[in-house]
């Protein structure tokens, strides 16, 4: 994986790192005590055992009907047991068409059994290792646009100007659907209850539905256009799980800064997308307080522009720092350290100290390593391990809709799938694209049985054009993702390929020709039926395979 010489992590000692954050032009908040950390947080009625939250990352593994399996249920149960004293149990599908993968979470009355298991099983782990009880909040969760409950988009949008980048089975919401689906994170909220979790979190940030009103400017009516309007949709369910829920905890994972360009980003600059501007945001949260929060979440997304990690990390923990100082009132929980490996607690405990935030919290860290509380509430941060390395590895998974966990800490679980994943990672295709000679009398031509022009496909995806890319797949091939999977493309085109021969590695024609036929389809350019030439005579093809099926279409 190409990393840049800005990524890696080079430092040996906490001063280093500070010095480099001080010749940035910043001051990292950091403590050599950590016993902050070790203190309780009264929040409404729960008493939150320390500051250490295990911050919520989806593991794409849960049973066909929503339900924890084994696989969650043992990682959720080694957070307990690693000494975290509230443990975020990642986004949870209020409704199954609103899960971003047939594989996440989802609360129903129908598996509300397996989930008190579940619950109970967290409890139990942090009594049989610390002896005492763990405080539990479900993210409750719709992936809006982000929707793929079968494996494919089905994208359940906000506001119409987003149609034009989705598939034909987009749907705009109506308000009277908006209203069903408040409704239905009340009740999800209900069963969480039941399930015996101590809180729920409306996640309102990364894309999720909730956190897609919040910049729906171009909405008209009810739930869009002014401020007050797209923050309806939250304020609404806060209020309809805290009217019928009184005793559960309401938290929410907020997104204070998404940095897409106006009017489609939330807490950006008008005119310059990278600079934040908390002048919603913190309307927003006034509003969540006057719902009925009691805890908040602080995230942020879109800093494809911030390119050194120090940077990323100061740019975060300054938006969360600003959100707390507003509202001394409400626990701030501050993430994003994972790059800071073993000093990551440090600067935690100085965020809190300083009262920048109430908990500090891990999420890839945690899935590297999930004894990260208990070592620091020995006071023994400068020896655990392993630690994260950033290495990107979960959020491929995750991308992926595959399984999800630590690659490094477990390769024979997540490694295989990685590796796989990261093959078709989108900027690792244009990189390899890049690489294609664009030869005249192409050798890969020649040696492709079909004669389909490689070069002119590669030349459209590398421009951003999948349409025009897969119609010259398909003048040349009636089943083009099928033949990327099939093909023995090491016998023929790429084995061809100029690239193989100067340096040993040839463009990866396949992996490409798969990228574009997956994009094509999920973007209904594949939708079109195939056009053979009838030639007037009537024939029987003898098997429906895929030469069978391409031979009936010529």
């Amino acid at each position: 994986m190409k990393l840049s010489d800005l990524e890696a992590f080079r430092f040996t000692s906490a001063w280093e790192i500070r010095d480099e954050a001080q010749r940035r032009g910043f001051a990292l908040p950091y403590s050599d005590d950590l016993s902050i950390l070790m203190q309780p947080l009264g929040v409404g009625r729960v008493k939150i055992p320390n500051r250490l939250c295990a911050q919520p990352i989806e593991s794409c593994a849960a049973e066909a009907d929503g339900s924890p399996g084994q696989e969650i249920a043992m990682r959720y149960a080694k957070l307990a047991a690693g000494g975290f004293g509230l443990i975020w149990v990642e986004a949870c599908a209020v409704a199954s068409e609103g899960r971003s993968n047939p594989n996440q979470l989802m609360l129903s009355e129908g598996n509300l059994v397996r989930w008190k298991q579940f619950v109970a099983e967290i409890r139990k782990a942090a009594l049989r290792s610390l002896n005492r009880d763990v405080v539990i909040v479900i993210q409750l969760s719709h992936a809006g646009r982000h929707s793929r409950p079968d494996g494919a988009p089905m994208p359940l949008l906000v506001q119409p100007s987003h149609a034009q980048s989705c598939n034909e089975r987009a749907v705009v919401l109506t308000d009277d659907a908006v209203k069903a689906l408040v409704r239905q994170y009340v009740i999800s909220a209900g069963l969480a209850k039941e399930a015996g979790a101590d809180g729920v979190d409306i996640k309102c940030c990364h894309d999720d539905l909730a956190a897609s009103f919040l910049s729906a400017r171009t909405r008209e009516g009810e739930w869009g256009g002014r401020l007050e309007n797209r923050a309806r949709f939250v304020t609404h369910v806060v209020r309809g799980v805290r009217s019928e829920h009184p005793d559960l905890m309401v938290a929410v994972r907020l997104g204070v800064y998404d940095g897409k360009p106006y009017p489609f980003g939330f807490g950006v600059d008008r005119d310059d997308t990278r600079k934040p501007d908390l002048s919603e945001p913190l309307r927003v949260v006034r509003m969540l307080i006057e719902a009925g929060i009691s805890l908040l979440n602080v995230t942020v997304s879109g800093l494809g522009h911030i390119t050194h990690p120090l940077d990323r990390i100061t740019f975060e923990i300054e938006l969360a720092g600003r959100i707390q100082k507003a509202f001394p009132s409400v626990p701030v929980i501050a993430g994003g350290l994972s790059w800071l490996r073993r000093f990551a607690p440090n600067v935690g405990a100085g965020l809190v100290s300083a009262g920048r935030a109430a908990m500090v919290g891990f999420g890839r860290a945690a899935l590297a390593n999930p004894d990260i509380a208990a070592e620091v509430l020995k006071g023994a941060n400068a020896g655990w391990a392993p630690v994260c390395v950033t290495c990107r590895g979960c959020e491929i998974l995750n991308a992926g809709g595959a399984r999800t966990g630590c690659v490094v800490a477990d390769d024979t679980s997540f490694g295989v799938s990685a590796r796989q994943l990261y093959r078709m990672l989108p900027e690792r295709l244009l990189e390899e694209a890049s690489r294609c000679h664009q030869c005249v009398d192409a050798p890969c031509v020649k040696g492709c049985p079909a004669g389909v022009d490689i070069p002119g496909f590669i030349r459209a995806y590398r421009e951003g054009n999948i349409g025009s890319a897969y119609s010259i797949l398909r003048d040349s091939l009636v089943l083009p993702e099928m033949c990327s999977q099939l093909c023995p493309v090491w016998m023929l085109c790429e084995g061809r390929c100029i690239e193989g021969i100067l340096t040993g590695r040839p463009v990866p024609i396949r992996d490409i020709q798969y990228t574009v036929c997956v994009a094509a389809r999920e973007g209904g350019h594949a939708q079109r039926p195939a056009q053979g030439m009838r030639g007037g005579a009537r024939l029987c093809v003898v098997g429906a395979g895929p030469a069978g099926l391409s031979a009936a279409v010529e």
